[in-house]
């Protein structure tokens, strides 16, 4: 009973915020688990199973989940966005979410792989790199990730919803072609929203 009345008490402040249906907060959830299955599915996969649970979230925060007005770029070119292991990978930049965080007005960046362009899953999403003033101490040092649909992008008003932000492989390891948030991603605030920084448990 006492976690229903603290769902309903979420879904309630989530709605104040920005519009959403009732199933906003249970997808929220199912998407969070199924990326943490990815971080142990696989040769490649940067964790075993028993680090899971050295993964940490802050709590779901409805007052970083915006309303935001999205502005397709013109004229965009390709350009390598650099990595952490030294390589580059090809992007390009679709666009610019507008919006306003305690009443200061801010913008984030929006790109596309090149490689996954045209990939049936993954081509699907556009990539969200950014820092933020909470790298290093509360967040990871290298900057977090969000994904959003391209489908979401069809309209001028877009959610942002940085309570879905996730640390890239990096952090759980090394060796791998983790991509740099530009300079432009780098925000000049604090983003006390989606995961945490990473540390492994001591075996």
């Amino acid at each position: 009973m006492k976690n229903s009345i603290s769902l309903l008490a979420c879904l309630i402040l989530i709605c104040s915020c920005a519009p959403v249906d009732e199933m906003y907060y249970h997808e929220f959830y199912a998407e969070r688990h199924e990326n943490i299955n990815h971080l142990v599915v696989g040769e490649r996969a940067p964790l075993d199973v028993e680090q899971i649970s050295a993964i940490s979230y802050f709590d779901y925060d409805p007052t970083y989940r915006f309303i935001a007005i999205y502005s397709e770029a013109t004229d965009a070119k390709p350009f390598d966005m650099a990595t952490y292991s030294g390589k580059t990978k090809a992007f390009i930049k679709k666009g610019t979410l507008k919006f306003k965080i305690n009443g200061s007005a801010s913008e984030i960046h929006v790109y596309q792989n090149l490689r996954y362009a045209d990939h049936p899953v993954y081509g699907r999403y556009y990539f969200i790199p950014f820092k933020d003033n909470t790298n290093d101490e509360l967040t990871y040092g290298g900057g977090r990730y969000m994904d959003m649909k391209k489908s979401l992008f069809n309209h001028r008003k877009v959610i942002l919803d940085f309570n879905r932000a996730y640390n890239p492989w990096c952090a759980y390891a090394d060796g791998y072609n983790c991509p740099i948030p530009p300079i432009e991603n780098q925000l000049d605030l604090e983003i006390l929203a989606g995961e945490k920084n990473f540390t492994k448990a001591e075996k």
